[in-house]
């Protein structure tokens, strides 16, 4: 037997206590010190290649269980590999990721679109539902994410969809769930009603870019007005009806001021009804100096910071543990997933979205036969040959099972002897495993406190 290459141990923020990970099979454990004795004479004796399977404590009979310790002939990037096609080519379900508009009430200088007043038609609209009808299997799931542009400039197609696509899926006997992305500029009291009156409304993601003066230089109206107040004010209106994410997109410019919007979120209430995480602002316009840009390491260390702040502030930070991945990433390797753009386009990523006709993958028009066939194959080509594992560099990643090169979109563009784009979990992953251990133990503690409560007599 030998040791697998994607353990992981990090002692504790709680004195005494290791904790073990293994990015391959996702198991964790936490380790008293005697215990960790124990796992040391078991990897001893498994690179000596005289492991005893009749002699194992508890804990080391564990160990292999969970995958530390794995058998001589177990390829481990084979398994990686195996997980990805196997779950890529067996997916199931219909992944849609409908832009009602490439247009934006925002000019945002670190946006990659380029925006135009493309809107769905009501041709675009019929068209668009049977396509969808054509594709969904029964029995399986429908997911719809409303992009944009900003969808929110276009809520007379979402009207008309949402209540659609629900009813297609419950006549085939489907799953459904619908998200959106929004600038929240435009999100009323009376939008969020009618977007969480369609069942399965997973989430709105909202961006706040830091304190108010840094979000209002960098996410302002076409005039050039602030929005940060509006959109502060819509997320609390939205709250009753919507579950939030709010995304902070930070570069060097805007890290400073994490502190004064988590502050400023507390003092609205929102502290334990919305989620709130970072993105990182990377090379896309030439607007954002390169001096502003975080490395990924850099980005890594602020997102633990932020993490660690949030756990601080009493933020519902729900942080979970990193889950190997099995199948494809996202909507761009999806082989029944799509984003429909106005004028009957078909791309396979939200990154192509705005592009013009001739670097479409497909139609949902019925049209790809007339126009632009040959540009259309060859579009889809590039993605339905997809390889996430030409990197050299990921080969031999710990925590590669965790990312599988990461963005699609983002991998393909880099060589092979350079990496994928890294997951932040590459450079902070000790830190996402304590703080989910001293979370776990806080609540643990929390909910002892409340049953013990529950049980003593009051002496009133």
């Amino acid at each position: 037997m030998k040791l697998s290459h994607y353990n992981h141990f990090v002692p504790a923020l709680i004195e005494g206590q290791t904790l073990a990970y293994n990015s391959l099979s996702g198991a964790f454990l936490v380790l008293s010190d005697e215990q960790l004795y124990e796992v040391e004479r078991l990897f001893e004796a498994a690179e000596m290649a005289a492991i005893d399977t009749t002699a194992l404590t508890e804990t080391q009979q564990h160990l292999l269980d969970a995958g530390f310790v794995i058998a001589d002939e177990l390829d481990e990037r084979s398994v990686i590999h195996h997980r990805y096609y196997d779950g890529r080519d067996h997916v199931e379900g219909l992944s849609l990721t409908v832009t009602p508009t490439v247009n934006c009430n925002f000019g945002c200088g670190y946006c990659f679109q380029s925006h135009s007043n493309r809107k769905m038609t009501a041709e675009d609209i019929e068209n668009l539902k049977q396509f969808a009808a054509e594709r969904l299997k029964p029995d399986t799931h429908l997911s719809i994410t409303w992009f944009g542009g900003e969808p929110l400039t276009a809520f007379d197609v979402i009207e008309q969809l949402g209540p659609y696509f629900y009813e297609l899926a419950v006549s085939r006997r489907c799953g459904f769930s619908h998200a959106m992305i929004t600038n929240g500029y435009l999100l009323t009291a009376e939008k969020a009603q009618f977007i969480g009156s369609i069942p399965n409304f997973s989430y709105a993601q909202i961006t706040l870019d830091g304190a108010p003066s840094d979000h209002d230089k960098r996410r302002m109206t076409l005039g050039n007005q602030g929005t940060f107040e509006r959109i502060l004010r819509n997320i609390k209106a939205a709250v009753p009806y919507i579950p939030i994410s709010i995304r902070v997109n930070v570069d060097r410019r805007n890290i400073e001021g994490l502190p004064l919007l988590l502050q400023r979120l507390k003092a609205e209430g929102l502290a334990q009804h919305v989620g709130v995480y970072l993105a990182h602002v990377w090379e896309y316009t030439a607007e954002v100096e390169e001096s502003d840009f975080l490395t990924k390491e850099e980005f890594a260390t602020v997102q633990s910071q932020f993490q660690f702040m949030k756990f601080r502030m009493g933020f519902t930070t729900n942080r979970q543990l990193p889950t190997p991945k099995r199948g494809n990433q996202c909507v761009a390797d999806h082989p029944n997933g799509y984003v429909a753009s106005p004028n009957g386009l078909l791309f396979n990523c939200w990154n192509e979205v705005h592009l013009p006709a001739n670097e479409a993958s497909g139609r949902y028009d019925g049209l790809e036969e007339i126009i632009y066939l040959d540009v259309i194959n060859d579009n889809n080509q590039r993605w339905a040959t997809y390889d996430p594992f030409v990197h050299d560099p990921c080969q031999t990643c710990k925590v590669a099972p965790l990312c599988m090169s990461g963005c699609p979109w983002e991998s393909r563009k880099n060589p092979t002897f350079d990496t994928g784009y890294c997951t932040p979990l590459r450079f902070n992953l000790p830190d996402h495993l304590r703080l989910f251990h001293l979370q776990a133990t806080v609540q643990r503690s929390l909910s002892m406190a409340e049953a013990k409560a529950e049980v003593e007599p009051c002496n009133v």
